[in-house]
């Protein structure tokens, strides 16, 4: 399914104003449909794959706390990439997300 987005130069006449039209645009209201099935595609498995990969390359001074986040999520607690990207989408306040 595409989803139309209008730009209207009307409404900015300038960079600044350019930047509020696509925040505008972007981020009024966001719709995840099928959000359960990301929940678990982006659930523990996948956020420990992803803090494992990070451990590959990740600065010497972060890896205590990579490894400590992988730690948790192996005892069913931490915080998955789904959490964290709906923590993040939350966050923003001009960003109404709906889950259906």
């Amino acid at each position: 399914m595409e989803k139309e987005i209008i730009i209207d130069g009307n409404n900015f006449s300038d960079r600044f104003g350019f930047d509020l039209e696509i925040k505008r645009k972007l981020t009024n209201n966001l719709d995840w449909v099928n959000y359960e099935k990301s929940k678990k595609d982006l659930g523990k498995e996948e956020t420990i794959l992803h803090l494992r990969e990070i451990l590959k390359s990740c600065h010497e001074s972060a890896v205590v706390s990579v490894k400590l986040q992988i730690t948790e999520l192996e005892n069913n607690k931490g915080e998955t990439l789904f959490n964290t990207i709906i923590k993040i989408i939350s966050d923003h306040k001009s960003i109404e997300l709906e889950l259906k």
